[in-house]
């Protein structure tokens, strides 16, 4: 099956030394069901607020159906958020 997302090495810092997210590996494939799972402050929103662009990560790559997202800028941005919701 063909990658939808796929994210690699993906991280996070804010302000005052923060890693909000770690090296972050993740697949995911047409026809899963996915779910973020874990404590309060774990990096949950944090990680599908850098997935949608709404906030920058720190370095890592993104992909969404091949599509770099992090270097999406202006209507290829557009398009790749209407594409299925992201």
């Amino acid at each position: 099956m063909k990658n939808i997302i796929t994210i690699k090495k993906l991280n996070k810092f804010y302000h005052g030394d923060v890693h909000a997210l770690n090296n972050i590996d993740l697949e995911v494939k047409e026809g899963e069901f996915v779910i973020l799972l874990g404590l309060s402050g774990s990096g949950k929103s944090t990680l599908l607020r850098c997935l949608n662009r709404l906030i920058e990560p720190t370095s890592g790559e993104m992909y969404f159906y091949d599509k770099n997202i992090i270097a999406a800028k202006g209507r290829e941005l557009r398009e790749i958020r209407r594409h299925n919701s992201i």
